[in-house]
Order: C-alpha cells, then sequence, then structure tokens
C-alpha cells in the first residue's frame, strides 16, 4: 500500500479515483419528518469507507397519522448521492418491527429514509405504537 495526497493505494495502483481517502464512524439520531409521530429512544450509528455509508437505527414511535402511507424519518448522516439516472430511489432494506416487515429506501439529494408503513412486506397495517430496527448502506453525495 502507498500513502499519497489522494489517500492510500493498495497493490501499486495509481489512479487517484481508486484511492481510499475518507474512513469514519459515528453516531447520528433517527428523527421524525413524516407521518411519524411521538418518536423515542432515537438510536443510529454509522461506518463510511469512501462514499460507501452502512447505517444501524432504532426508534419507537407512539403512532402513525396515516396507517395507508409511507413515513419517513431524517437525519441521516450524509445526503444520499444521485447515481441511478432512472429514478430517485438510490439504496432499499426491509426492517424490523413488531410482526411485520417493511420496505425502506433512500432517496437521492437528502437526508430521510423512507419505510413503506402503509403496505408491509408481512405483517399487518396500523397506525398504533411501533418500534423499527434496521440497516441500510447507501452512497453519500
Amino acid at each position: 500500500a502507498t500513502i499519497d495526497s489522494d489517500g492510500i493505494k493498495f497493490q501499486g495502483d495509481t489512479a487517484a479515483d481508486n484511492a481510499l481517502d475518507d474512513y469514519e464512524r459515528g453516531t447520528w439520531t433517527p428523527a421524525a419528518y413524516d407521518n411519524f409521530n411521538g418518536i423515542t429512544s432515537p438510536e443510529g450509528q454509522y461506518e463510511k469507507i469512501g462514499n460507501l455509508v452502512t447505517v444501524v437505527f432504532q426508534f419507537n414511535y407512539s403512532s402513525l397519522t396515516s396507517a395507508s402511507t409511507a413515513s419517513a424519518i431524517s437525519g441521516l448522516p450524509f445526503t444520499v448521492h444521485d447515481f441511478n439516472s432512472l429514478t430517485g430511489i438510490e439504496a432499499t432494506n426491509s426492517v424490523f418491527g413488531t410482526n411485520k416487515f417493511v420496505l425502506v429506501y433512500v432517496n437521492s439529494g437528502t437526508d430521510r429514509m423512507y419505510f413503506e408503513t402503509g403496505r408491509p412486506i408481512q405483517g399487518s397495517t396500523s397506525t398504533g405504537a411501533d418500534f423499527f430496527r434496521g440497516s441500510l448502506s447507501y452512497l453519500a453525495g
């Protein structure tokens, strides 16, 4: 490995685009953005290697404003990069709630994560209290 002004390069590579120039770990706090009410116990951690960000999170909420629409949190540690020219959805995963799994996704140019609470992958919809636990990887802008 070599280290120069571009960062760390491996196996004799000299291209600046291939250099590892950033590594970071930290915490972030999920915050209600849309449809979630009464968020409590929000916790988040992240690891960023280059522009690949992996977030791990959990939070409780007291209710949803609507059981038939998506919900969102804000506060992702880095803005989501717009690399997919055909859609604004840049990364997806599923997360766990009480007796349900929900699709989550991030949109380019935002610090928000959307939860398909109005149409769970498994389980049923409700406006009642619940929690979500999960992780997601995305590219930072």
